[in-house]
């Protein structure tokens, strides 16, 4: 059984990382947006505008979630059994992001975002270090 999650990035171009990468860097920015204190020295309007950029936050939030679960199923290969909800099959197509909906527990979805993020920077690591060797063997040569 794995105790982690397991990702193959040969399965998506560069596109899939920088895309990654600005819903990782956007999502902060819109829970901030969300969760603003009230400020009571509002106008009435700016108070409107308030609550309309929240109210386009939360939407453009759940629009990066979806997506976010789309560009996860395109590179997951196991996910560890202890994360998943207790009716999850043996056998999971982790290509398709409804599995991710319907199987992962909901107070381990954001630890899956994580482990993603991590196996990712891993990757480009390792992807860097096969380069660099790679150069030094050219160097030589």
């Amino acid at each position: 059984m794995s105790k982690s999650v397991t990702c193959d990035f040969s399965r998506v171009s560069r596109r899939w990382g920088v895309r990654w990468a600005q819903i990782q860097n956007d999502v902060p920015i819109l829970m901030k947006v969300i969760f603003s204190p009230a400020q009571d020295d509002l106008s009435d309007v700016e108070q409107q505008r308030v609550e309309v950029a929240k109210i386009e936050a939360h939407q453009k939030l759940n629009e990066l979630i979806d997506e976010s679960t789309s560009l996860m199923a395109q590179v997951l290969v196991t996910v560890p059994r202890e994360w998943l909800v207790a009716e999850a099959p043996d056998e999971i197509d982790w290509s398709n992001p409804d599995s991710i909906l319907d199987y992962v527990r909901e107070d381990m979805s954001s630890e899956l975002v994580l482990a993603v993020s991590v196996a990712r920077n891993e990757a480009a690591k390792n992807s860097l270090t096969l380069m660099h060797s790679s150069a030094n063997t050219q160097k030589r040569l």
